[in-house]
């Protein structure tokens, strides 16, 4: 029976947690500020947190999949809904504040514009010829930024320079390595290390798309372990961090 069911878990592919530490599930917008909180509590106490950061939407797949992550962040709190209807979701949620977008020039790129009317304007004209976000199907900020280019009108034109990453973290991977021009990223994720020494960030107008709330929650079942580590998240300071500005 043992063995059963070590190959179910090998079978999801999922990485498989200490007996003591805290698993959790992390939208990978908020991998820059989540590792240090995470640094700090373990610090503080004598428990290890292991995150995986992914797109939110395969994340929930992997949780009703039966992965056993105990908490669950997410970029957007409609990705909720689908763990509650499956009972997987203890007690109340919380939401850390709206996300929001930024057009992310990497330097390697020699792209100068100055507004975000510029990119409809480039990728019109065929000077940007590569423009990564995340998959709007299972990522919220891809579904943001689709928003955006429709709003610009530019979405159905240009889908030929489009490059669309698993996560927003994939699609700032592009941009990293050259592999685009520009990337339509969040602005949590830019304001880590390398993104925020080897780029140049453009705000994207709130009107052009509808900002996610993000949002915090408990799964069940879960350890008191990872109680104590949700109910340390949910400090007005702690919570504070980990929202976007």
């Amino acid at each position: 029976m043992r063995m059963h069911v070590f190959l179910i878990v090998i079978g999801l592919s999922l990485p498989l947690p200490g007996l003591s530490a805290v698993a959790v599930a992390a939208a990978s917008s908020l991998r820059p500020l989540l590792e240090d909180v995470v640094r700090t509590y373990e610090k503080q106490y004598p428990q290890t947190i292991q995150v995986s950061y992914g797109a939110s939407g395969v994340l929930v797949q992997q949780i009703l999949r039966g992965a056993p992550y105990q908490i669950f962040l997410t970029a957007s709190d409609r990705f909720l809904e689908p763990l509650n209807k499956a009972n997987k979701i203890c007690g109340d949620p919380f939401t850390l504040g709206a996300g929001r977008l930024v057009l992310y020039l990497p330097k390697s790129s020699r792209l100068s514009l100055t507004s975000i009317k510029d990119l409809a304007k480039v990728l019109k004209n065929g000077t940007l010829k590569r423009l990564a976000l995340a998959n709007p199907e299972t990522a919220p900020y891809g579904a943001m930024a689709r928003q955006v280019l429709e709003n610009l009108g530019v979405w159905t034109s240009a889908q030929s320079r489009m490059v669309f990453g698993e996560s927003a973290a994939q699609a700032a991977q592009f941009a990293l390595t050259g592999a685009v021009q520009a990337a339509l990223l969040p602005a949590l994720l830019v304001r880590g290390l390398p993104l925020a020494s080897q780029g140049d960030v453009l705000q994207v107008p709130a009107k052009l798309y509808q900002p996610q709330r993000q949002a915090a929650a408990l799964l069940c079942p879960h350890t008191s372990a990872a109680m104590d580590f949700f109910k340390y998240l949910k400090q007005p300071a702690i919570a504070q961090r980990l929202q976007a500005k």
